[in-house]
Protein backbone atom coordinates (compact mmCIF):
# COMPACT_ATOMS: atom_id res chain seq x y z
CA UNK A 1 0.00 0.00 0.00
CA UNK A 2 1.07 3.70 -0.87
CA UNK A 3 2.22 5.78 1.87
CA UNK A 4 -0.76 8.58 0.65
CA UNK A 5 -3.26 5.52 1.16
CA UNK A 6 -2.36 4.35 4.59
CA UNK A 7 -4.78 5.82 7.05
CA UNK A 8 -3.54 8.90 9.11
CA UNK A 9 -4.40 6.84 12.18
CA UNK A 10 -6.15 3.55 12.68
CA UNK A 11 -8.57 3.53 15.45
CA UNK A 12 -10.14 0.47 16.89
CA UNK A 13 -14.19 0.35 17.23
CA UNK A 14 -16.53 -2.08 19.26
CA UNK A 15 -19.06 -3.46 17.10
CA UNK A 16 -22.31 -3.17 18.97
CA UNK A 17 -24.95 -4.19 16.94
CA UNK A 18 -25.35 -5.94 12.99
CA UNK A 19 -23.49 -2.62 11.42
CA UNK A 20 -23.11 0.00 14.44
CA UNK A 21 -20.26 0.50 15.97
CA UNK A 22 -19.11 3.15 18.62
CA UNK A 23 -15.67 3.98 20.19
CA UNK A 24 -13.32 0.83 21.80
CA UNK A 25 -12.95 1.41 25.47
CA UNK A 26 -10.17 -0.59 27.45
CA UNK A 27 -11.80 -3.15 28.45
CA UNK A 28 -14.37 -3.95 25.73
CA UNK A 29 -14.11 -7.59 24.48
CA UNK A 30 -11.64 -7.84 21.70
CA UNK A 31 -13.62 -10.41 19.67
CA UNK A 32 -15.72 -7.83 19.02
CA UNK A 33 -13.28 -5.03 18.27
CA UNK A 34 -12.47 -3.72 14.42
CA UNK A 35 -9.67 -1.76 12.90
CA UNK A 36 -11.45 1.12 11.23
CA UNK A 37 -8.99 3.24 8.72
CA UNK A 38 -10.69 6.53 8.64
CA UNK A 39 -8.84 9.20 6.59
CA UNK A 40 -5.80 8.41 4.58
CA UNK A 41 -2.97 10.20 4.46
CA UNK A 42 -3.97 11.88 0.87
CA UNK A 43 -7.41 12.80 1.64
CA UNK A 44 -5.76 14.79 5.11
CA UNK A 45 -3.20 16.07 3.16
CA UNK A 46 -5.80 17.61 0.49
CA UNK A 47 -8.23 18.93 3.05
CA UNK A 48 -5.25 20.91 4.83
CA UNK A 49 -4.39 22.16 1.24
CA UNK A 50 -7.92 23.27 1.20
CA UNK A 51 -7.77 26.04 3.83
CA UNK A 52 -4.26 28.18 2.60
CA UNK A 53 -5.50 27.35 -1.54
CA UNK A 54 -8.48 29.29 -0.98
CA UNK A 55 -7.19 32.41 -0.48
CA UNK A 56 -5.18 31.70 -3.19
CA UNK A 57 -7.16 31.23 -6.08
CA UNK A 58 -10.13 33.13 -5.28
CA UNK A 59 -8.93 36.44 -6.73
CA UNK A 60 -7.83 34.37 -9.91
CA UNK A 61 -9.53 35.37 -13.35
CA UNK A 62 -12.37 33.60 -15.12
CA UNK A 63 -9.79 33.81 -18.18
CA UNK A 64 -7.24 31.82 -15.69
CA UNK A 65 -9.40 29.26 -14.73
CA UNK A 66 -11.10 28.62 -17.89
CA UNK A 67 -7.97 28.39 -19.63
CA UNK A 68 -6.36 25.50 -16.58
CA UNK A 69 -9.36 23.53 -16.81
CA UNK A 70 -9.22 23.78 -20.90
CA UNK A 71 -12.95 25.31 -21.33
CA UNK A 72 -13.96 28.91 -23.19
CA UNK A 73 -14.75 31.53 -21.21
CA UNK A 74 -18.01 31.80 -22.45
CA UNK A 75 -18.59 28.02 -21.41
CA UNK A 76 -17.77 29.36 -17.62
CA UNK A 77 -19.98 28.58 -14.90
CA UNK A 78 -18.63 29.61 -11.30
CA UNK A 79 -20.73 27.23 -9.21
CA UNK A 80 -19.29 23.94 -11.30
CA UNK A 81 -15.68 25.23 -12.93
CA UNK A 82 -14.48 27.15 -9.99
CA UNK A 83 -14.95 24.33 -7.50
CA UNK A 84 -13.50 21.74 -10.24
CA UNK A 85 -10.53 24.15 -10.32
CA UNK A 86 -9.83 24.21 -6.53
CA UNK A 87 -10.48 20.24 -6.04
CA UNK A 88 -7.83 20.07 -9.03
CA UNK A 89 -5.47 21.92 -6.95
CA UNK A 90 -5.89 20.85 -3.61
CA UNK A 91 -5.30 17.17 -5.13
CA UNK A 92 -2.19 18.39 -7.07
CA UNK A 93 -0.81 19.66 -3.72
CA UNK A 94 -1.42 16.53 -1.74
CA UNK A 95 0.32 14.32 -3.91
CA UNK A 96 2.78 16.69 -3.86
CA UNK A 97 3.52 16.49 -0.34
CA UNK A 98 3.36 12.87 -0.57
CA UNK A 99 5.67 12.92 -2.95
CA UNK A 100 8.18 14.67 -1.43
CA UNK A 101 7.67 12.32 1.93
CA UNK A 102 8.29 9.22 -0.46
CA UNK A 103 11.40 10.13 -1.39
Amino acid sequence: MKNGDQPINYCMMQQVGDTSFRANRFNDPKEYNRPMIGLTKREYFAAMAMNSIHDEVSHLTISYISKQLGIEEDEYKYDIHYDQFFAIRCKERANSLLKELED
